[in-house]
């Protein structure tokens, strides 16, 4: 069995080995960017995470914060109300419909009384 060779002249052993460099050199790029990338993720894992602490602690002191504060009584006086009053009270009057709505309110009260 005879062994062949082949002779590549000086020009094609330099752009081979320029190949095999600039190949190196785009495999170290990509590898500095995947590390760059995975720090990155870790740091947004670890962000993540503390926000989702920060959320956990501001709704336990909303919760007892709001054991804390006293209730109002307005929530049991909107249960009560029809549903007309709670159109009324919550939109926006202006001042001749708030007069007219104190005279309604005034002439029911008359009305019941006698």
């Amino acid at each position: 069995m005879s062994i062949e060779y082949l002779r590549f002249s000086r020009r094609e052993c330099i752009e081979g080995k320029k190949g095999v460099l600039e190949i190196e050199y785009s495999t170290l790029n990509i590898l500095k960017k995947l590390r760059e990338y995975l720090k990155l993720r870790k740091e947004e894992l670890a962000l993540k995470i503390a926000l989702k602490n920060k959320i956990e602690e501001t709704s336990e002191n909303l919760k007892i914060l709001d054991k804390l504060l006293p209730k109002t009584s307005m929530l049991k006086v909107m249960q009560k109300m029809s549903e007309e009053e709670k159109i009324a009270y919550n939109k926006d009057l202006t001042l001749e419909e708030e007069i007219n709505e104190i005279k309604r309110k005034l002439s029911s009260l008359m009305e019941e009384n006698f």
